[in-house]
């Protein structure tokens, strides 16, 4: 028997999320708390407990393998178990991106109880444009860790993208600006240097600072591909040449005097309307906005073009792929160049957010970059990976850093709890697939007895099936 597992999925947690809204809203109202953070924090409860138990119900599922499945299996017929709906819910139950979801959701469950401010409009929008630029250089490093390689120039490439607008939309460097009257904070009218404030200078500033991310991202790919220079040390060359790139051409200073359209990119919002249940009120930043469109396109880009297929080969073994007639060092270009580019983005929005350029900008962002794509599921010996993953990764090192602050905990520790959390991802990670492909026993191990299918042996009758 077929058994419909996203059926189930789907209404064991909408059932789930209904009631648990409902409870704890009741709780919240009784002891005075606010209802709209009482039906958040009952969905999460809600969306925990259906997620368990379509686990359990997957985990009872694989144990009722039967005799006569088995006898399906070795007749070369394949059951109704391995039905393709059944097996791709299977697989993604089984991901580290499920048990990272589970995380996430018991510290947002933890931290909603634990204090009055975690789940407020104020605390929601400094997470999502704190961890915006960060998941967006992350999108391209997740090519990148795909298919091998690592790139350790992201955060200097976001500090170089970053100064090169700059140099553009700066009142102070710019060839385009000119002498405009302000008002100050004080009510005085008084003049400096400042760029028009028109998009087109915003929007050639931005493609400029991308298109230095992509030229930096190009060399690093044709280094390693074309020069066979090993990742790490190419990129790590890279990061020093782009850093010292933003000093010698700054000589140490800071850009100002941004327009204030350029600004807007960086600092503007999106505010729900009154009329959205739960949403209302709360303002969502452009960069997180910009972010969740990349991600979507990236995603698709993996999924669903032949560019994302090939990048799976090369990271699952590039010897065969090479021999089944990929071009892999046209893939490591592009993987690299992608996340010169993606990098650019994220560079560009974090000048545009601070309204300053400083050759010392995204410093150390590089850990935080592989950090979330870590966290996320992706592989670091390669061919596995999503850039769904490295979002939810992104979510949970900001959701944790934002609630290590507000639980008072020192700066110091939390970068041990940080250190701890990536080394429980990797080990979790190996621990998940060292169960799944060794040490299960054989009526667990689902993929081997996959396997089976197709090899009939010469004599079966009907009546032993």
């Amino acid at each position: 028997m077929n058994i419909p597992l996203i059926p189930v999925l789907l209404a064991s947690n909408i059932i789930a999320a209904i009631v648990g809204a409902y409870g704890t809203r009741v709780l919240f109202v009784s002891k005075n708390r606010s209802p709209n953070k009482g039906i958040i924090f009952g969905i999460l409860v809600g969306l925990v407990g259906g997620l368990i138990a379509v686990f359990l119900f997957w985990l009872a599922f694989t144990y009722m393998i039967s005799t006569r499945t088995r006898a399906h299996i070795a007749a070369g017929i394949e059951p109704p178990l391995f039905s393709e709906q059944n097996w791709r819910i299977r697989g993604a139950i089984a991901s580290q991106e499920f048990g990272v979801t589970l995380v996430l959701i018991a510290m947002v469950l933890y931290l909603s109880y634990k204090t009055d401010t975690f789940t407020t409009p104020q605390s929601l929008q400094n997470i999502a444009l704190a961890m915006s630029w960060i998941a967006i250089a992350a999108f391209g490093q997740t090519l990148v860790i795909i298919t091998g390689g690592i790139d350790l120039s992201v955060g200097s490439v976001m500090a170089l993208s970053g100064l090169v607008a700059a140099y553009y939309i700066s009142g102070d460097k710019s060839p385009y600006a000119t002498l405009t009257e302000f008002t100050s904070s004080g009510g005085n009218v008084r003049e400096k240097m400042l760029v028009p404030d028109e998009w087109r200078y915003v929007l050639f500033a931005m493609l400029l600072g991308c298109s230095v991310g992509v030229l930096v991202g190009l060399i690093n790919g044709v280094l390693i591909a074309y020069f066979r220079l090993p990742p790490f040390i190419a990129t790590l060359g890279m990061m020093s040449v782009a850093r010292g790139f933003c000093t010698g051409v700054t000589k140490g200073e800071t850009l100002r005097n941004f327009n204030e359209k350029f600004m807007e990119v960086g600092r503007g919002e999106y505010i729900m309307p009154e009329n959205v249940p739960i949403l209302e009120g709360y303002r969502f930043p452009y960069p997180a906005l910009i972010m969740l469109v990349i991600c979507a396109i990236m995603t698709i880009f993996l999924a669903r073009t032949i560019w994302g297929y090939r990048t799976y080969a090369v990271g699952g073994n590039a010897q065969a792929a090479e021999l089944s007639g990929i071009h892999t060092r046209r893939v490591l270009v592009m993987v690299y160049t992608f996340s010169g580019f993606l990098g650019g983005v994220g560079g560009v929005l974090l000048t545009s957010r601070l309204g300053s350029a400083a050759p010392d900008a995204a410093m150390g962002y590089e850990l935080q970059v592989i950090v979330a794509v870590v966290i996320g599921g992706t592989s670091l010996t390669g061919g596995k990976g999503t850039v769904i993953g490295t979002l939810i990764g992104a979510i949970v090192y900001f959701v944790l850093r934002s609630g290590l602050n507000l639980l008072k905990y020192d700066a110091y520790w939390q970068e041990v709890a940080i250190g701890a959390m990536i080394i429980m991802a990797i080990m979790f990670d190996q621990i998940r697939i060292a169960i799944q492909n060794r040490r299960m026993p054989e009526f667990i191990r689902i993929d081997r007895l996959r396997g089976l299918v197709g090899r009939r042996p010469a004599a079966i009758s009907d009546q032993q099936v």
